[in-house]
């Protein structure tokens, strides 16, 4: 009776380190061919801009309006700055 329970966590853990490894192979192995993306690096610059400067209306990159895109992720972004900084 008490083999059934060390069974079924001993089958638990295997699969979880096969899941484990699953991922790392899949995605954490291959980091450097996915890149980081510019618009992620623009995103982040103006979400701090609009903290350093306090306005939150018109999102600006290096002192320039950047209307190009719409502002709610880099509210996002921002907002989460400020609640985790």
């Amino acid at each position: 009776m008490t083999s059934a329970p060390c069974l079924r966590s001993t089958a638990l853990l295997g699969g979880l380190l096969g899941l484990l490894i699953l991922l790392y192979t899949g995605i954490f192995a291959h980091r450097a061919l996915l890149g980081v993306d510019i618009m992620e690096a623009r995103n982040l610059i103006t979400a701090r801009e609009m903290i350093e400067t306090g306005y939150w209306f018109l999102p600006t990159l290096h002192g320039e309006s950047r209307l190009a895109k719409p502002p709610l992720p880099t509210w996002l972004t921002a907002a989460a700055i400020r609640t985790y900084p």
